[in-house]
């Protein structure tokens, strides 16, 4: 009998599914069309931050100092979180990763993840984004990381510059508290759907259409 190979979701792909039950199941059977790239000026945007808080290890750079707990991790545990953190659940024959920006730790020896965000707080991501950092604090718990139980959004907007000179950005810190066990669900939740393992799954996608009306328990979590 052949090895059956194990179902690997991240983050993002867990967002897909909380969104639309229907978008996910079609985008892990191969049925979604490739979605399109970002576009390259927020990938080096996000190399840019990357960079300029690698300066600041076991410290805090300016743009949080005074606004945030703790200090950034080291270059070693930095390393590991940016190149996938993963947890395998043997039971379900399944993998669930994420890619972090950054994390802090506080003088309690607690992580805290701190995501960097490229726009203005926006209501209408607010779910994706509180999904993002309940599943980086699971992560964190799961590879035995002591964590505080919330996480950071660091927004970065463009005020006003020009493209020689500079532009200036203005900073907003969000605070969300975590959720790891939501996360847990959802990633057990969503294997079962991608295997087709109930029923109920593939008849609420068929009764939505695709419509973001799944998993509303989840979503008072963060109200």
């Amino acid at each position: 009998m052949p090895e059956i190979k194990p179902i690997k979701l991240s983050q993002s792909r867990l967002s897909t599914f909380i969104e639309c039950p229907r978008c996910f199941w079609m985008d892990m059977h191969g049925k979604l069309p490739p979605t399109s790239p970002l576009p390259g000026i927020l990938n080096r945007m996000d190399a840019i931050m990357k960079g300029y808080y690698d300066n600041y290890r076991n410290r805090l750079p300016p743009t949080l100092k005074g606004k945030v707990h703790g200090k950034l991790v080291n270059s070693k545990i930095c390393e590991m979180l940016r190149n996938k953190i993963r947890f395998e659940d043997k039971k379900l024959n399944a993998i669930l990763s994420g890619k972090f920006d950054d994390c802090l730790v506080d003088s309690r020896g607690r992580y805290i993840p701190i995501d960097n965000k490229t726009a203005k707080p926006n209501e209408e991501w607010k779910a994706a984004y509180q999904l993002q950092l309940d599943v980086y604090t699971l992560l964190l718990q799961l590879n035995n990381f002591k964590t505080a139980g919330y996480g950071y959004l660091a927004y970065y907007m463009a005020e006003k510059g020009d493209p020689v000179k500079g532009v200036i950005f203005k900073t907003e810190i969000v605070k969300l508290k975590t959720n790891p066990a939501r996360a847990l669900r959802v990633f057990r939740e969503a294997v079962k759907l991608s295997r087709n393992l109930q029923a109920a799954f593939s008849n609420l996608i068929n009764n939505n259409h695709g419509k973001k009306t799944f998993h509303k328990r989840g979503s008072k979590s963060h109200r």
